[in-house]
């Protein structure tokens, strides 16, 4: 798991040096593709030899990543929600870019309102922390809700916390159970460690 306040990678829920709640760990590392660029010919290419010269390929990671950070946001501002997603969470961890959680919730509601499930959950996350957007609980419920409904595993047990505490909703232990059950299903130890709070 990743904290974005201190760019460190811990085991647990929250960072144990700020307190952040940790997200994550390749939400931020596989978030701009790397590909090795050929000197010779200017251009990025996916293996060791050039296609184009036969120039061994090299790892330019500054060049790499602001390559690859444009081509992202060119998708993204063409309205591609995967792009979207991925800088929203390039801001929201600061990768390539300053880290900015209103540019990030920005760009996690765009993606979101077209459908994309890692982006809904971003977002209720965004709602329920105050991150970029106003704290909101009711509409971190209402985005936890959508993207569960499309089997996301992470708002599955965010949902599932929701009902439990009665945050954004009212309390129910039976709705709770149900959405932890079915990330516990996907395979997730958060959500079996939450089942046994109610007795399961």
């Amino acid at each position: 798991m990743y904290c974005p306040n201190c760019k460190q990678y811990n085991e647990g829920v929250y960072c144990p040096e700020c307190g952040a709640k940790l997200i994550e760990a390749l939400e931020c590392d596989e978030v701009v593709a790397r590909e090795s660029y050929c000197p010779n010919c200017k251009q990025h290419f996916e293996g060791i030899y050039c296609p184009e010269c036969g120039a061994k390929l090299i790892e330019t990671p500054e060049c790499d990543e602001a390559s690859a950070v444009k081509r992202i946001l060119k998708a993204a501002e063409q309205g591609d929600a995967s792009a979207q997603t991925k800088v929203g969470m390039c801001y929201y961890c600061g990768i390539d870019v300053e880290q900015n959680e209103t540019e990030a919730a920005k760009w996690f509601l765009k993606a979101a309102e077209q459908g994309n499930a890692d982006a809904q959950f971003y977002i209720g996350f965004c709602y329920q922390g105050g991150e970029g957007v106003n704290e909101d609980y009711s509409e971190a419920v209402k985005w936890f809700l959508k993207a569960a409904e499309q089997g996301n595993i992470n708002a599955q047990i965010a949902l599932g916390s929701c009902y439990y505490y009665g945050l954004g909703i009212a309390k129910d232990y039976l709705e709770a159970e149900k959405w932890w059950r079915k990330a516990a299903e996907q395979g997730s130890d958060e959500a079996v460690k939450n089942l046994k709070k109610l007795g399961y």
